[in-house]
């Protein structure tokens, strides 16, 4: 409930009104918990949930799919009650952590990846041999833990295969341990990635139920253990201390996020660009520190695993080639457009988006999580999480046009995870 008090400015001028919260549920939030807990408890039953789609039998079946629909309806519902109503912080944020959570209830959920993760960093802490330059076969006789014939080297950056080292060491070589510490360290991820929003931004309400109540983020992060929240949390660290004044920091933080997964230097230029047409000596700041920063790490890096970890930018821009279920590359192959046909439409369409998008940093105006729905939804590679990426960055972006594909994007990868006629 809203009430609007009228107060006298200084001077006894003119009256203005200022808005109090006395009360607010977030019920549309509470739904999409308890939906997605039902969605976990389906997923439980089911013979399989480290791959998509998950098929739990019988009544549980409809249970996983409703709860999963629920789970979005209730969020869209909810962000624009948010929006509208601009309600106090507190409960928002405390459905946003209970909703973040809820997926660590249940099995791993949609993917593998985290024994990626594990094993490229047990071939460094444990074998002492370089994951940029060895493959687990090359490394592992078959029947040894961590032994994969079909893994390459790592795509992900020298920071987070060090910490893979360190967590490889931890673990063991208990596959429970493996997924259960990587999806509490991503969840916590998301939990520290809301908090620095909630100091922050000017919307703090809105920001965390966008991301918070988002049920995409928590089934891959906290259901998944995926290492792009910690991209994510150096990229949003950067932009939002550029906001306070800290521009050499932010410089920092974007380097530490292309050490932990590449595709954020796509983003770069953008924020580079708009940074400097807006103050060309705090513009200059940022980019210098981007620099150092970079070459720091990097000489970090070399000590470390030698001369071949740069290649890890290679192998992921290469994996781009590779053509997922999800990719529109995918969907027009199925409207029977010939995959190269596809993949030179896309091309051209990320480059036009893209020169447009540096027009508007030209102007002063990165808009970044454009350019994230750009850079994922253009290559014949596309997961799930990396809807992620749109998400976080609409949510701290006065941008209306980039929450609303957000969201569409949002719908449009939580259908990887329900058996639907077209998964």
């Amino acid at each position: 409930m809203r009430r609007s008090v009228e107060l006298r400015g200084v001077g006894g001028s003119e009256p203005y009104a200022r808005d109090v919260v006395r009360r607010y549920l977030p019920v549309e939030g509470i739904a999409a918990s308890i939906a997605l807990f039902v969605a976990v408890a389906a997923a439980d039953v089911a013979a399989k949930t480290d791959a998509s789609p998950i098929r739990p039998p019988g009544l549980w079946h409809w249970a996983w799919l409703l709860g999963v629909a629920g789970a979005f309806v209730a969020y869209v519902l909810g962000v624009l009650r948010v929006r509208r109503r601009r309600p106090a912080l507190a409960p928002v944020l405390i459905v946003a952590v209970i909703l973040q959570l809820a997926p660590l209830s249940g099995p791993l959920l949609l993917s593998s990846d985290v024994y990626g993760y594990w094993i490229h960093g047990r071939i460094a802490a444990v074998y002492h041999q370089n994951p940029y330059a060895e493959t687990p076969a090359a490394v592992l006789e078959p029947g040894q833990p961590g032994y994969n014939s079909g893994l390459d080297t790592t795509l992900y950056g020298p920071g987070f295969t060090a910490a893979s080292e360190i967590h490889a060491r931890v673990v063991g070589t208990s596959l429970r341990a493996v997924e259960v510490t990587y999806r509490i360290a991503a969840a916590v991820g998301v939990l520290l990635l809301l908090l620095m929003i909630a100091l922050v931004v000017r919307r703090p309400a809105f920001a965390v139920a966008f991301i918070g109540w988002n049920p995409l983020l928590a089934l891959h992060f906290a259901g998944g253990g995926h290492n792009d929240i910690w991209m994510l949390v150096f990229v949003v660290g950067g932009l939002l201390l550029a906001r306070r004044g800290k521009p050499a920091l932010a410089g920092v933080g974007w380097a530490a996020s292309a050490f932990v997964k590449s595709s954020s230097l796509a983003l770069l230029p953008l924020e580079a660009l708009a940074a400097l047409r807006r103050d060309t000596s705090i513009g200059a700041r940022f980019v210098r520190s981007f620099l150092v920063a970079a070459v720091a790490f990097s000489a970090l890096a070399t000590a470390r695993y030698g001369t071949a970890w740069p290649l890890f930018v290679r192998h992921a821009s290469s994996a781009l080639s590779q053509t997922s279920s999800l990719s529109l590359v995918f969907r027009l192959g199925q409207l029977g457009v010939p995959r190269q046909a596809a993949k030179a439409v896309l091309g051209g369409v990320f480059v036009v988006g893209y020169i447009l998008l540096l027009r508007e940093a030209w102007r002063g105006r990165a808009r970044l999580s454009l350019a994230a729905t750009l850079l994922i939804f253009t290559p014949a590679w596309l997961m799930p999480w990396y809807g992620s990426w749109p998400v976080v960055l609409a949510a701290i972006e006065d941008d209306v046009a980039a929450q609303i594909v957000a969201v569409i994007a949002t719908a449009y990868l939580l259908s990887d995870a329900i058996p639907l006629p077209f998964s």
